[in-house]
């Protein structure tokens, strides 16, 4: 049996050179990567956070606002009620009739503010719980869409049917006997409803500073 040259030697070990090389590149890059999903992970976990931190900022902030505006309208509704507002030309008596529908819609809006966050909150509240049954008994993950495209006309109907008419539920009965396809359906029409009470929130939110604001300076202008 011949016994290898020493180019044969010096190639092998050039080979196995190469080859620990590439296996210790591999594992660098393999650490870098766990490093940096770990990373991902962990900045993921924090705007998971951050996201939750501030939509709960902006939903106190919201009824803050919505509460101040209602007390608001109402006091300067009751004031520009009680002065003496005998002596007004027809112009004059125009705008005080706007400054009084301007007020009284900027109420209304108000009250249909505090009547979409409470459903919200509530249709919120079942989804939640919906999810957690499901994950629990089916191991099973439900959709989280909250892409909205509705009209004014669809989110004011949905408004009427979520406050005068039955909400619809998952019972635990459901999520265990039926099929899943079922289930899920049922889950998106709740969280499409769920969806559309919390844009109608915002506008009617902003409707409602609108008409105050309209109601201010009429009254402003009308007493200077």
């Amino acid at each position: 049996m011949s016994t290898p040259t020493e180019d044969e030697k010096h190639k092998e070990e050039k080979k196995k050179k190469e080859e620990e090389a590439k296996e210790k590149k591999e594992k660098e890059e393999k650490e870098k990567q766990k490093e940096e999903e770990e990373k991902k992970k962990r900045k993921l976990k924090e705007y998971q956070q951050r996201h939750g931190e501030w939509r709960d900022i902006a939903v106190n902030q919201l009824s803050a606002v919505n509460n101040i505006l209602i007390t608001l309208a109402t006091g300067l509704l009751v004031f520009y009620t009680s002065k003496d507002n005998t002596d007004r030309t027809n112009t004059e008596s125009d705008w005080h009739i706007i400054a009084y529908i301007s007020l009284l819609i900027s109420i209304l809006y108000g009250i249909g503010v505090l009547f979409s966050r409470l459903y919200d909150a509530r249709l919120s509240r079942h989804l939640a719980l919906c999810r957690k049954r499901c994950c629990k008994k089916k191991d099973q993950l439900l959709p989280d869409n909250d892409a909205d495209d509705s009209c004014w006309i669809s989110r004011l109907c949905n408004f009427f049917k979520v406050v005068f008419c039955k909400i619809p539920k998952i019972s635990m009965s459901d999520i265990e006997k039926k099929d899943n396809c079922i289930i899920r359906k049922k889950f998106e029409e709740i969280q499409k409803q769920s969806t559309m009470l919390g844009v109608t929130t915002w506008i009617w939110l902003k409707c409602q500073v609108g008409f105050f604001l309209i109601a201010s300076i009429i009254i402003y202008l009308m007493l200077n």
